[in-house]
């Protein structure tokens, strides 16, 4: 019997792009740790992929609070962990000049803050035992800004110039790094920031199970 891949850390695992992750890394034999706000969503997520034989843990968590993150934080550093997808986000409702300083921070501190300290948590344990994958859902739009508001489509390209920078500097260390760049996805980010997916140029656009794994 060939042994398992490992356990992969999934934020953002509700639902959406990843829970495709989930489904997928499940199906290829790794453990799973879910990550999200929702616990009922991720019991879901685990009573569909009862039968792959999967470990499936779930923590609760609210990334853009400061004991929450510190909590998936140390989750990751104990040592199990051997692939990290950072795919919580979410999208301003309304345009930037309908939004406030709360709503501002709270965009920044789930697409940016949170992903860069499980990235930097996660690269420190994998560079430490020379292996381990992190892969960071950034956005087609972190390569058309004008397309979207900024803060959204600048939090993206952070997620992109950070999967470039660690890959120049730790893949000869064991790290594996990848930025998926998906189109605009049918997943609730959209409904929740009261925006039309299909105003999206047609060939910006894609589906979930589209958003897959390609390592």
């Amino acid at each position: 019997m060939s042994a398992r891949p490992g356990t992969a850390l999934i934020t953002g695992a509700s639902g959406g792009i990843g829970a495709v992750y989930a489904d997928r890394l499940a199906k290829r034999g790794y453990d799973l740790v879910l990550v999200a706000r929702d616990r009922a969503r991720m019991e879901a997520v685990s009573d569909r992929l009862k039968g792959v034989g999967s470990k499936i843990e779930i923590l609760v968590a609210d990334l853009t609070k400061e004991n929450d993150l510190s909590a998936v934080e140390a989750r990751l550093g104990m040592g199990d962990i051997s692939l990290l997808v950072n795919n919580a986000g979410m999208s301003l409702k309304g345009s930037l000049l309908e939004n406030g300083g709360a709503e501002i921070s709270k965009i920044i501190a789930l697409n940016i803050t949170a992903p860069a300290r499980l990235a930097a948590t996660a690269a420190k344990a994998f560079v430490k035992t020379g292996q381990g994958a992190v892969i960071n859902i950034s956005s087609v739009l972190a390569l058309a800004p004008e397309r979207y508001d900024g803060v959204y489509s600048g939090s993206k390209s952070f997620l992109l110039n950070l999967s470039q920078s660690m890959t120049a500097h730790y893949s000869g260390q064991g790290l594996y790094t990848q930025a998926v760049l998906p189109g605009a996805t049918r997943t609730e980010l959209w409904e929740r920031s009261g925006k039309d997916i299909d105003s999206f140029p047609i060939e910006m656009g894609s589906e979930q199970e589209q958003c897959g794994i390609v390592r």
